[in-house]
């Protein structure tokens, strides 16, 4: 839990911090449906926002709601997202590459 120290707001409980991606925070969608249902019709895939937050629901992982400040712009969190996932080529390995011998 986050606790501002001018203010004295603290966060919600259900909030996690994201290891890999800077100021992201995800949580449940369940938990998530339950601090603000207002926002229950979040499709997976798609993204809301409200004053001072950005909120993604993941599209191949549906379970989880990712957000951000909305001083870091929309797409931020889909831009950096690639940089923690498993890379995978499109193409196979060029054949005609050698490898080194002797090592």
């Amino acid at each position: 839990m986050r606790v501002c120290p001018k203010c004295g707001f603290v966060d919600p409980p259900c909030w996690r911090q994201n290891r890999w991606i800077s100021y992201v925070d995800y949580a449940r969608v369940e938990d998530f449906w339950e601090q603000y249902p207002a926002m229950v019709d979040i499709q997976p895939g798609h993204e809301t926002s409200d004053e001072y937050n950005y909120y993604y629901r993941g599209r191949r992982n549906p379970y989880y709601v990712y957000r951000w400040p909305k001083v870091l712009g929309p797409r931020y969190y889909t831009r950096s997202r690639h940089l923690t996932e498993r890379h995978v080529p499109r193409n196979p390995p060029d054949q005609s590459q050698t490898t080194m011998k002797g090592w």
